[in-house]
């Protein structure tokens, strides 16, 4: 069985490269007190601008173009083909519909049912704010293959997901797509599960796609350690990544990136243009709303990195991409 010879794999559960704790427990009064009495603008005052997708634009944008959803859902378009990022069209992130992280905007730039036929999904772990179950389903039948770490594949299957839309793969494993995309699940420092006793039974990876071309680096979620060097100097230089930059905490610093941190990785993997996603959508750490485009765009600066902010929806067409306003800074949000 692929997953338990999988090198991540030990005493029935997957395993980080780096040991790492989490210790909730131990900072648990910390942490309440903090999302208790915290003064931090935690939401927008108002939802944020969001704009409708426009997808000729994001077709015609030539060998490379790239549109933020939200969070960590981005749609790809690669050397003519189309590839979404871990899609949440959910309204809250959680297993109960009415509970939970809800949504900042009052709508996203298209629907599911909206998008056209997708070469491929990846999927980079089985949170629920990664990993939204209508939406796989309601992406089924205009899905050519579904990109998942090992494990992930029980999840989709379970939900009705033919297998052989299914590819499974563990960290340097790759698979070639039938137009020549090569897709390479990469390592992640993070976790998984779906609830109170599956923890880290399925796999967590960060993505790498590989054209004639272009080349795109996908993060998921991940706490900042050695592994993108190692992936910079595996694959790199990358035309475009997409780099998790929000839900921090010193209480979890392991699992999630500072945005400075984010700034770093993405000089480790080579990359030219950094899009951070995991951001400015749902409420789930200890701070600001925006401010990890504020910490992100400071730090960018100073290291000479160039990186674009755009609205949910915004259609970036690589290498001839605009300069993004600033606009969680705009007023009454």
């Amino acid at each position: 069985m692929k997953i338990k010879a999988s090198p991540q794999f030990n005493d029935g559960k997957f395993h980080n490269i780096n040991k790492i704790q989490i210790n909730i427990m131990d900072n648990l009064f910390g942490m309440t007190r903090a999302y208790l009495c915290g003064d931090e603008q935690r939401f927008p005052k108002s939802a944020p601008p969001v704009q409708t997708l426009n997808l000729a634009a994001l077709e015609s944008s030539g060998d490379l173009g790239v549109t933020w959803l939200g969070h960590s859902t981005a749609l790809i378009h690669i050397e003519g083909k189309l590839i979404l990022t871990d899609p949440v069209f959910a309204n809250r992130v959680s297993p109960l519909p009415l509970l939970g992280p809800k949504r900042f905007h009052d709508s996203m730039p298209i629907t599911t049912e909206d998008l056209p036929k997708l070469d491929a999904v990846i999927i980079s772990h089985d949170h629920y704010d990664h990993l939204d179950r209508d939406a796989i389903c309601s992406l089924a039948s205009r899905t050519e293959v579904f990109y998942v770490p090992l494990g992930v594949d029980k999840h989709l299957r379970g939900w009705g997901i033919p297998q052989n839309k299914i590819v499974a793969l563990d960290w340097w494993n790759n698979s070639e797509h039938r137009s020549g995309l090569r897709f390479v699940a990469t390592p992640a420092q993070h976790f998984s599960g779906r609830g109170l006793t599956d923890r880290n039974e399925t796999l967590w990876a960060s993505w790498t796609i590989l054209g004639r071309n272009k080349r795109v680096f996908f993060s998921g979620d991940s706490g900042y350690a050695g592994h993108f060097k190692t992936i910079g100097d595996t694959y790199g230089p990358f035309d475009l990544t997409l780099i998790e930059c929000g839900a921090y905490s010193q209480y979890w610093p392991v699992v999630h990136m500072m945005p400075e941190e984010t700034i770093q990785a993405h000089q480790d993997l080579r990359g030219q243009l950094l899009v951070p996603v995991h951001w400015g959508t749902f409420n789930l750490a200890i701070h600001n709303w925006f401010d990890p485009m504020q910490r992100a765009t400071k730090a960018a600066s100073v290291q000479g990195v160039h990186i674009l902010t755009p609205l949910p929806g915004e259609v970036i067409s690589i290498p001839h991409a605009a300069a993004c306003q600033k606009w969680w800074l705009s007023k009454g949000i």
